[in-house]
């Protein structure tokens, strides 16, 4: 079972899908059922509040590992 809901995007992010859409010519509307089913699955990485810091701590010698975290955590707050 489906169910319809009407939604109001904000300009950047209709524009990223209707880049998407074109990108990969599949519908605006499977774009965005894609994109929402897939953060459905990984709820557990957006309970992060916006425009609050978290510290990020790793044992030394894992730099590497903290920089990967940083662009990830940078990259999630794109979209908004």
């Amino acid at each position: 079972m489906s169910e319809k809901v009407i939604l109001e995007l904000p300009e950047a992010i209709a524009q990223h899908t209707r880049e998407a859409s074109e990108r990969t010519g599949r519908s605006f509307e499977m774009i965005l059922i894609d994109w929402l089913g897939r953060s459905a699955t990984n709820a557990d990485v957006y309970p992060l509040i916006p425009d609050a810091e978290y510290i990020i701590e790793t044992p030394y010698g894992n730099e590497a590992a903290a920089k990967t975290l940083m662009n990830f955590l940078d990259s999630s707050g794109d979209s908004d």
